[in-house]
């Protein structure tokens, strides 16, 4: 209980320290909990504008009737909309940088691959593992730093 609570954590503020002494190796086998940490790394630290105009998006259609105060911050008009919170970014910019992130990502996982598919580090992997430690490694590469191979041989 105690090991999950302190990896969402450090996962979602991107602080990079994991209770084990090898890091995030031990789990490279396991990919559902690598896939359940990337979201984390990603909601808390460049997706967060995006995710945090999703919710509002969504709460606003939980209820019966608009919240207008909702529909105020969901305007793209900064200058009408002066709410003082900078997370909050327009429409456009949120679809930007969501493009832009996943560029990103997929950019560093096919050079990974390309580079690293037959190395050492990952011999003992099948191909479904390969790609999901790829994956976690090219989303830890620019955020919260944990590793699930090591890195001095």
């Amino acid at each position: 209980m105690v090991f999950s609570v302190f990896i969402t954590v450090s996962s979602f503020v991107n602080c990079g320290f994991v209770p084990t002494n090898e890091n995030m190796i031990p789990f490279k086998t396991n990919p559902g909990l690598l896939l359940l940490i990337i979201p984390l790394i990603l909601g808390g630290n460049t997706l967060f504008p995006a995710i945090l105009r999703v919710i509002l998006r969504g709460l606003n259609s939980l209820k019966n009737k608009k919240v207008a105060e909702i529909d105020k911050m969901l305007e793209d008009d900064h200058e009408s909309n002066n709410i003082g919170y900078d997370h909050l970014l327009t429409y456009q910019r949120c679809v930007s940088l969501v493009l832009t992130v996943v560029g990103f990502i997929v950019v560093q996982l096919v050079l990974f691959c390309c580079m690293e598919w037959e190395s050492e580090v990952l011999k003992d992997l099948d191909s479904y593992q390969k790609i999901v430690t790829a994956l976690f490694l090219a989303v830890n590469a620019r955020h919260s730093g944990e590793s699930t191979v090591d890195l001095i041989p």
